[in-house]
């Protein structure tokens, strides 16, 4: 894509658009053969674009918990979509490192969380990896027989 020009950027994008988008682009060019693909992005940023305010997002992400039944796969999805959303004004690499830390915090196993945690996971990918390393153990030493040795 970096070797195509503005025409081609903006046609592409125009055969992407479906439903409301479609309608509004057709607005947008009423009176005119073509726009500006910068100026076409930023028109739809505009108009469909993030709404909710940054403070409100960030107080969601705060309050966010992972829920009974949700998987490990679910729960890290949600977290990187909310701090997404929330720090989105922010380098990616912070809003990567929140979750992370939100995704390690806000578990069920509040045991595990805490285990996860301390190790400073730097991605999700090693936080869910900790996590099930951390899962299989606890499983491993649980079924393991004990010695029930007097003294």
């Amino acid at each position: 894509m970096q070797e195509w020009s503005d025409e081609e950027c903006g046609d592409c994008l125009c055969w992407c658009l479906t439903g409301k988008a479609v309608d509004f682009y057709a607005l947008l060019t009423e009176g005119r053969e073509t726009l500006p693909y910068a100026e076409l992005m930023q028109r739809l940023q505009e108009r469909f674009g993030a709404r909710e305010l940054p403070a409100t997002a960030q107080g969601r992400f705060q309050d966010v918990q992972q829920e009974e039944g949700e998987s490990l796969d679910d729960w890290s999805d949600r977290v990187l979509t909310l701090a997404t959303t929330a720090f989105r004004d922010l380098p990616y690499a912070y809003a990567t490192e929140q979750a992370v830390t939100k995704f390690c915090h806000g578990l069920l196993d509040k045991e595990a969380g805490k285990h996860v945690s301390l190790q400073l996971p730097t991605s999700m990918g090693d936080a869910m990896n900790m996590m099930k390393i951390y899962s299989h153990v606890q499983l491993a030493c649980a079924a393991a027989p004990r010695d029930n040795q007097e003294s």
